[in-house]
């Protein structure tokens, strides 16, 4: 595994702990990660932690005081780390549980999640209280493969012998490309058909989990983690499925197989509406 090494490149943010400021601080992790090329799927993870404790520390670190939130990522292009500041109360991550998803959904308790989602999204997280505060540390390794590309001026040589071998294999495939045709027309139909039942199958399967969410819309429920979930079940039954999105009326994405798409707004056309029998 050859890793691209980089110059460490630090990045901070600095903001009063108010929630009208997390937009501004997801911003600047978007930014700060596309300068370190964090590939998307990760920074779109990233920011889902970072939104986490950011959220976390307003909530309960800041509950009955004012202050402010510190966010410092550094990346070299082999690994990234996020450090997360703040002097509101101090919080041991260490003293949380795994949660029992069971329960939380038999109890239908909500929130709690945050920092079972902060370690499941990132390789690790540290916490640190001190006469400067609280630290949270977060960080993530990459696992980025170089690509050796051809030089511009290396063209490849070909005969004549390979050039009318490519010329009569190109008559044959044609030829055979028009006889599949045919009969694939016959059998569009059935295909047709056969997709559009899997589909309605898939989209039944995530009627209860997208019902919670959807009558009870809260980011980073346990509805949507529930949603979520039956999502990726939904996809691995389902391996001809490129991709799943539940939208609200107002098309707002509240469950995805892409962490980046979550509470987004998506057009979808009448075309694409599939509607039960």
């Amino acid at each position: 595994m050859d890793l691209k090494i980089q110059p460490t490149r630090r990045f901070s943010l600095k903001v009063p702990a108010e929630e009208r400021h997390l937009a501004e601080i997801r911003d600047f992790v978007s930014e700060a990660g596309e300068k370190l090329l964090i590939p998307n799927r990760i920074l779109a993870n990233t920011k889902l932690a970072v939104d986490e404790a950011c959220t976390n520390i307003i909530k309960h670190g800041y509950r009955d005081s004012s202050g402010s939130i510190e966010v410092v990522i550094t990346g070299n292009g082999r690994e990234f780390s996020i450090s997360i500041k703040d002097q509101g109360r101090p919080f041991d991550l260490r003293n949380v549980q795994s949660p029992d998803l069971k329960m939380y959904v038999e109890n239908r308790k909500r929130g709690g999640l945050g920092v079972f989602l902060m370690n499941q999204l990132m390789d690790e997280v540290r916490y640190r209280h001190g006469h400067d505060g609280n630290v949270l540390l977060m960080a993530k390794k990459l696992d980025r493969r170089r690509v050796r590309k051809r030089k511009t001026g290396d063209k490849p040589r070909r005969s004549l012998r390979f050039q009318y071998t490519l010329q009569t294999f190109g008559a044959l495939a044609l030829l055979i490309t028009i006889a599949f045709t045919l009969v694939h027309v016959r059998q569009t139909r059935t295909l047709e058909e056969e997709m559009v039942g899997q589909a309605r199958s898939g989209a039944r399967s995530l009627s209860a989990p997208a019902l919670g969410i959807l009558t009870r819309p809260e980011p980073m429920s346990i509805e949507q983690t529930l949603l979520n979930q039956s999502i990726r079940a939904t996809l691995k039954a389902h391996p001809e499925f490129r991709s799943v999105r539940v939208l609200d009326a107002a098309g707002r994405v509240w469950g995805s197989n892409q962490f980046q798409e979550l509470f987004t707004r998506r057009g979808v056309p009448k075309a694409g509406i599939i509607r039960g029998s």
